[in-house]
């Protein structure tokens, strides 16, 4: 088996999504200083503390309405809707997360948020996904230069993994 040395220097931030996210209805976007502010909130948490601020039968009023408001409205906003309900919600203690951006879609569009690993600002790739990167290349080089016949055989094979199979 030949052996080969890479080096791989990137050049410009990388940012990987970790494959989860916040809904529309996670957060409220407001402008300061030019800058749009996200707040995302514990949602789940702060829905399951509203016996704390209302009574059992304002509770389910105010779930429907949510509910509702969630199927009719893309913009419709909880927090905004909970704090015109009452103002003595605090509202502060249910923030998980703050970001600035100078997107200012966020403020006429909402839309689900991604998340994505982010190590200081440093470029970080996953070993797996470097990993898949020579992997391709490694096979790319590889089956470039091998016959129609030959990779038809791999492909009908059941495996990408030739040595496995022995295919010459």
């Amino acid at each position: 088996m030949e052996t080969k040395n890479l080096t791989i220097e990137t050049l410009s931030p990388i940012f990987i999504w970790k494959g989860e996210g916040y809904s529309k209805f996670d957060y409220t976007a407001k402008l300061i200083d030019r800058e749009v502010l996200i707040e995302i909130y514990d949602i789940d948490k702060l829905i399951n503390d509203l016996g704390k601020y209302f009574d059992e039968n304002e509770v389910f009023k105010i779930l429907d309405e949510i509910e509702e408001g969630i199927s009719n409205n893309e913009i419709f906003d909880i927090i905004v809707y909970l704090k015109s309900k009452n103002a003595n919600i605090p509202l502060k203690k249910y923030i998980i997360r703050k970001y600035k951006t100078g997107i200012k879609d966020f403020l006429h569009e909402k839309r689900d948020i991604k998340q994505f690993i982010n190590q200081n600002s440093m470029p970080y790739i996953p070993g797996s996904s470097i990993k898949g990167a020579i992997n391709t290349a490694l096979i790319y080089y590889e089956l470039k230069n091998w016959s129609k016949e030959k990779i038809e055989k791999l492909i009908n094979s059941g495996s990408l993994q030739p040595n496995r199979n022995n295919i010459k």
